[in-house]
């Protein structure tokens, strides 16, 4: 059994594609970025990060504006967060593993004020964890420090996401990932990254874990 896991929280844990949007197109005609549909969003899903950059037209030097972009985003994602749902089952899902005993945490590109504030009113505030990775391909670095400071190995560690960058972040610090198909990128984006496991439902997270 693992010591610990660590989860995604954005498409992994909370359902928060819908705000994601809002909060983009709110933010989109004051940076210049092309606005998107519902439909448009669905199809960027099926691309990687890079080309999803590139269909929504924002060139590389527009990235020396991603921390400020990123401050505000979860600034206003914060505003949003009494509205979004859970992915549907985790929220029993995290429960059981709470009780387990097995320790739960958190590492995500948006802020730990955010996760907090999401989690704490469904009753759930004893992860052991929760941490803001830097950038969007910096989660490997926060991993590794969750790693050193817990005094953990890699085989006492599975991390749980929805992203090909979780997968790849996972497999860049020597742990084993479990790729979830209800959140963002589509299933066959994350089997090209050979998680060491792909689920379709959140309770055969429960079946993979104890």
């Amino acid at each position: 059994m693992y010591k610990h896991i660590i989860f995604d929280f954005d498409g992994t844990i909370a359902d928060s594609a819908a705000a994601i949007l809002t909060i983009y197109n709110e933010m989109a005609a004051q940076y210049r970025f092309k606005p998107v549909t519902e439909e448009e969003y669905k199809k960027l899903s099926q691309l990687s990060l890079q080309e999803r950059f590139k269909a929504l037209d924002v060139p590389f030097y527009r990235f020396m504006l991603f921390r400020k972009i990123s401050k505000e985003f979860k600034r206003k994602y914060n505003e949003h967060v009494a509205s979004i749902p859970f992915c549907d089952g985790m929220q029993d899902v995290l429960s059981h593993l709470l009780q387990s005993g097995i320790k739960l945490s958190v590492i995500t590109s948006n802020a730990a004020d955010n996760v907090a504030d999401f989690l704490q009113p469904h009753g759930i505030h004893t992860l052991h964890d929760i941490r803001s990775s830097s950038g969007l391909f910096g989660k490997h670095k926060t991993i590794q420090s969750y790693l050193k400071e817990n005094q953990l190995r890699p085989e006492d560690v599975i991390y749980v996401g929805d992203e090909l960058r979780d997968i790849v972040a996972s497999h860049k610090c020597g742990i084993k990932v479990i790729g979830v198909t209800w959140g963002l990128d589509p299933k066959e984006l994350l089997a090209s990254g050979k998680p060491s496991f792909l689920i379709d439902q959140p309770d055969e997270l429960l079946q993979l874990v104890q």
